[in-house]
């Protein structure tokens, strides 16, 4: 097992999943984690991967660390592939890494909030996305972030156009830099989602597959949001 490494990964900091196709905001962020070789395949993808490429992985990757479920995903993934391809000695570019990785996440999620954060990786960058669209690359500083608490996700108490027009605004916003709206952002995750109403101010509730998940963040001291 590797233990005590600074990791690089992205989250989805802002957005709320309302079955609409709005913007989400994915940042790169950092955090400490370990890693350990195992021969479970925790994912349950070993079939998608040889769908994929013809070949199954014998090693798989579990990730620990006080970091999102969706970022552990990430990570993991990336780390089997890469091993997967160096024991069979084959050679692929970037662009082929990343197009294997899309196959495996469109049939283990299908979801909007893995294809933002598998760009960001791609691109090394925090970005605005949307499906159906090309992603926008955003100058945002890399969080220290630490996850404190997750809650399954169910159905929103309430949805209308307004509401769909102000989540859909808060993830472009918070890009732009107007970070005061997270406590907006956080208010409507704790009346949609009856989470609890938060009065911290470097904490946050964000996007995090099929749970909403309790993050702390800050930033580097040269940093500035």
């Amino acid at each position: 097992m590797q233990q005590g490494l600074e990791a690089e990964f992205p989250i989805c900091f802002s957005g709320i999943p309302l079955k609409v196709n709005n913007p989400i905001f994915i940042v790169m962020t950092k955090g400490i984690i370990s890693f350990s070789e195992i021969n479970q395949d925790i994912w349950g993808i070993s079939q998608y991967f040889k769908d994929a490429t013809g070949f199954s992985p014998t090693t798989f990757y579990t990730i620990n660390g006080e970091i999102p479920l969706s970022s552990k995903y990430i990570l993991s993934t990336e780390m089997t592939l890469k091993e997967m391809m160096r024991k069979l000695g084959i050679n692929i570019s970037k662009e082929e890494f990343f197009q294997i990785l899309n196959l495996i996440d469109e049939v283990a999620f299908d979801s909007e909030v893995i294809r933002g954060m598998r760009k960001s990786m791609e691109a090394n960058s925090s970005l605005l996305y949307r499906d159906l669209e090309d992603p926008v690359l955003v100058n945002f500083p890399v969080l220290n972030i630490k996850a404190l608490m997750s809650y399954p996700l169910g159905d929103p108490v309430y949805k209308d156009n307004a509401l769909i027009h102000l989540t859909g605004y808060l993830p472009s916003a918070i890009a732009e830099g107007k970070t005061f709206l997270i406590s907006v952002e956080n208010g409507l995750w704790g009346s949609l989602y009856s989470l609890p109403i938060l009065n911290v101010k470097n904490w946050k509730w964000i996007w995090d597959l099929n749970y909403s998940t309790l993050i702390s963040f800050n930033l580097d001291e040269s940093d500035n949001l």
